[in-house]
């Protein structure tokens, strides 16, 4: 996504992150990933977490989204 010339990270961020915590947990995901047509199960979503998160919090912060994508 980086090679994007018109793709903002830090407004993909906030716009997965709805309650403005700086963290992306596991319900803004899976809403995110449904309002996009895919029903992931809980375990899936979970994953998909599991592998950003680096601290162990189960939530994705900006720099873990950086990271990954």
């Amino acid at each position: 996504m980086r090679n994007r010339p018109y793709f903002n990270l830090k407004a993909a961020f906030n716009h997965l992150d709805r309650t403005n915590s700086g963290n992306i947990g596991i319900e803004e995901l899976r809403d995110f990933l449904a309002n996009n047509g895919f029903f992931g199960t809980e375990r899936e979503i979970a994953g998909l977490i599991i592998k950003a998160d680096r601290i162990g919090d189960m939530r994705i912060n900006f720099h873990e989204f950086v990271d990954e994508f």
